[in-house]
């Protein structure tokens, strides 16, 4: 077992606290995730990102409805309150589950794709500033089938750096060790 942490919306405690298990639907997402206050018409560059994680994760962890959203957890470190800007209650939860349940990937190397932009190697991700800007140079123009295949990287565990996310398909009440509620 390993412990993650989650940042959620408080009815997900309670919905959690009901002894029932929370597999949230990308329309509760839509309505308290992270682009919540963002304008409905507007089609984000980011949203290509979010969709191809969950593919990966339907593919390397298991099979999840298009209709599911994934959960966000930190693997390490556990997030800080004092550092985080929350504009609305929240909840966060420290969860004990087994490994094989999360899709672990490098929070930093997630920005490229986030950012529709080709993951370095990791010699080059390791090397020197100016090998890496060479390379991050010479990706310009790639087409999009190119870009995406350079994606997976970001789960390449060697790659990690400090902070590490992963994605989970549900929370089960038993899964909570932990919660606090932040205002």
């Amino acid at each position: 077992m390993i412990t993650v942490w989650t940042l959620q919306h408080p009815s997900v405690l309670r919905t959690l606290q009901e002894g029932h298990t929370y597999a949230p639907t990308k329309a509760f997402i839509d309505k308290h995730g992270e682009f919540a206050f963002d304008d409905d018409e507007v089609e984000w560059p980011q949203h290509r990102a979010y969709a191809w994680m969950h593919e990966e994760y339907a593919k390397r962890v298991e099979p999840i409805s298009t209709e599911r959203g994934l959960i966000w957890v930190w693997v390490r470190p556990k997030p800080d309150m004092r550092k985080l800007r929350h504009e609305r209650p929240i909840a966060r939860l420290t969860l004990r589950i087994r490994p094989s349940r999360v899709l672990a990937s490098d929070h930093a190397a997630w920005h490229r794709p986030l950012n529709r932009s080709p993951v370095a190697p990791l010699k080059t991700r390791r090397g020197s500033w100016s090998a890496y800007l060479d390379w991050d140079e010479s990706t310009y123009g790639w087409p999009k089938e190119k870009v995406e295949s350079t994606w997976p990287r970001i789960f390449d565990p060697k790659g990690f750096e400090e902070e590490v996310q992963g994605v989970i398909g549900e929370i089960r009440p038993s899964d909570v060790v932990k919660y606090e509620l932040f205002t």
